[in-house]
């Protein structure tokens, strides 16, 4: 969570709370690492809206947002054995940006 934690310290929690769509308690307490819940939801929001690298689980290495995101949504690909295996994970992942936004709504 350096990113945010970054991001507070150059605006201000308030503001990185309104460019996440969180409330300003929800960005504190997880800056300060006091968020009594998993914090797989605002990692994931931070990486979209701040950039950022995302830990694939799959590869085992940390892929930009937009890889992720071009992996897991879209149609099941045919092709390509390991982009089909990288695919089937995406889809049961909690990182996947679907399943997030999902979350989120």
């Amino acid at each position: 969570m350096r990113q945010l934690k970054d991001e507070c310290i150059r605006t201000s929690i308030q503001e990185a709370a309104d460019r996440l769509g969180f409330g300003r308690t929800t960005v504190s307490l997880v800056v300060h690492g006091k968020y009594p819940a998993p914090t797989t939801n605002v990692e994931n929001r931070v990486i979209e809206i701040f950039g950022g690298l995302v830990p694939c689980p799959h590869l085992k290495r940390s892929i930009t947002a937009d890889e992720c995101k071009r992996a897991s949504i879209g149609a099941m690909p045919t092709n390509s054995s390991d982009r089909l295996r990288h695919w089937t994970a995406c889809q049961t992942c909690p990182l996947n940006p679907a399943k997030v936004k999902e979350l989120t709504q």
